[in-house]
Parts: structure tokens; sequence; C-alpha cells
């Protein structure tokens, strides 16, 4: 992105394309050029930010200050996401070991995320194992489960608790490995994917992606005509300007390439190869 793709230098060519010269309207265009990049941020231009979560003793880890929705919850092994999955029935308040340490519900206290088996903390019964060899029979757990471990997030405390979390040695199917097992060694990782409030660059100012310049103008214009009480056809040929450039910025947004759109069209081939 260039750098001169400012939201001061944008709203100095606005007001040179107006024809202002009055200094005090640029201060009142910023703050409309502020609720712009924060809209958009969130529903076209956003890209979520990655961050490697610390897992506390009580099987929780502390949400980023800038955090604002989660895209991806998932553990990294061999460079590959799995992700976990939501489980709203997880108990959000604080459990305490004798010494007063906080720990996971269901934890002994010595910092282990599993928990019993990765079936939402289903308990094994006698038939589930036979000679040392897990032969099934969860009958009626339903197909939602999450092999991987699961999540919830308390916006109390913000934080993200967590539940069964898979250990190093345990089977995948998908792996690049010839035998689909984790062979890294090393614990996974738990990935977190999000959107984050809009930030100020180094150099003090919010950047602009090319594709929203002008969706950016014309909401300014419409605002400025809204919150100025202009007759009601200025505003709404000013709202319509907006709209055909919004949409014409998020169809930019949303553009694939060709080789993408045949990757798209695979996918749904299920034929056999013919010989």
């Amino acid at each position: 992105m260039g750098t001169d793709y400012t939201l001061s230098n944008v709203i100095n060519e606005m007001l040179i394309e107006l024809g202002e010269s009055q200094t005090n309207k640029f201060a009142r265009f910023y703050q409309f050029g502020i609720a712009f990049l924060r809209r958009t941020n969130f529903n076209t231009s956003g890209y979520p930010k990655v961050r490697e979560l610390i897992i506390n003793a009580n099987d929780t880890a502390d949400l980023p200050c800038d955090y604002v929705r989660y895209t991806r919850i998932a553990l990294c092994i061999d460079g590959r996401l799995y992700c976990l999955g939501l489980d709203e029935s997880l108990c959000l308040n604080e459990s305490y070991n004798d010494c007063g340490v906080p720990v996971g519900h269901g934890n002994n206290g010595n910092g282990d995320l599993i928990n019993a088996i990765p079936f939402v903390g289903t308990p094994l019964i006698a038939d589930n194992y036979v000679n040392g060899e897990f032969v099934g029979r969860m009958f009626g757990i339903g197909a939602d489960n999450n092999v991987f471990g699961y999540y919830r997030i308390n916006p109390a405390k913000n934080q993200i608790l967590f539940a069964n979390l898979t250990s190093p040695s345990t089977v995948f199917t998908n792996t690049n490995n010839t035998n689909g097992v984790n062979t890294s060694g090393a614990p996974p990782t738990v990935v977190l994917e999000y959107l984050a409030d809009i930030n100020i660059s180094d150099d003090g100012d919010y950047q602009v992606h090319p594709f929203a310049v002008e969706a950016l103008k014309d909401w300014i214009f419409w605002k400025y005509k809204q919150r100025s009480s202009k007759p009601l056809g200025e505003q709404q040929l000013a709202e319509k300007n907006f709209n055909d450039s919004n949409r014409l910025m998020r169809m930019m947004f949303n553009s694939s390439t060709k080789e993408e759109w045949v990757a798209a069209f695979a996918t749904g081939n299920m034929a056999s190869p013919k010989m």
C-alpha cells in the first residue's frame, strides 16, 4: 500500500475538489473518515491478525488488547491449522486448588490440559476400551465433537477458556506425515486469528487502501450532507453515490483470480479419473 494514501491526504484531496479553503472543515471530515475506516475494517477491508496464545495454568488465555472478534481459534501442528470447537457449556466460574491457585475445571492442578477424552469431557465407561484399545461405542454423542479441543470466550475476563486440548502424541489423519502422527515433539501451539480495531500507523495517521479512496470521499460527503440538515434530495443523491462507490469497492476487495475460480469449480468434481 502506498504511503501517500493516508486519511489526511485523502481529506485534503477532497477539500481541493470541493474548492474549500476553510481549515475548520478538516477536523469534521477527519472524524467522518475515521467512522468509515472503522466500519469498512469490520465488513470489507479488515484482515485477521495472528497471535500465538500462552495457556495459563487454569486452561485460559488472555485476549489481545485490540481484540474485537475472532475469526479462527486453532492448533498449529506441523505447519497446518486444526480448528478447535466452540462449547458454550463450559463453566466460566473459576476453580482453585488447595493452595488457592487457579486451575481448570476437571484439572488436577499440575497444568495438564488433557481432561478425559476429547468428546466434551465425556467420562470413559467400561466397554469403550478393550485390552487397552479404544473401540469406540460412543453412541448418542452426536457428530459435532472435536478431537482437538474446545473453547469458550469469556468477555467479562477478556479471556478464552479451553478444555480437552489434545496432547502432542495424539494421532491425526490429515497431516503430511506418512503415519499421520504429530512427530514435531513440541506441544501444539494455540493460534488466535482475530479482527482488531483500526490503529494509527507509525507516521501518526490512518492508512487508506487504494480500493477505498473514492468510497471514503463519497461517505464523507454523504455524512456531511446528512449531519448539516441539507435538503432531502441532496442527502439522497449523496447516499446513492456512496452506495455505488461502496459496492464497487467491495467487488474489488472480493475479486479472485482465474486460477482461484478454476480451483473452486474443481472442488465440486467428485468423479473418478477416467483411465
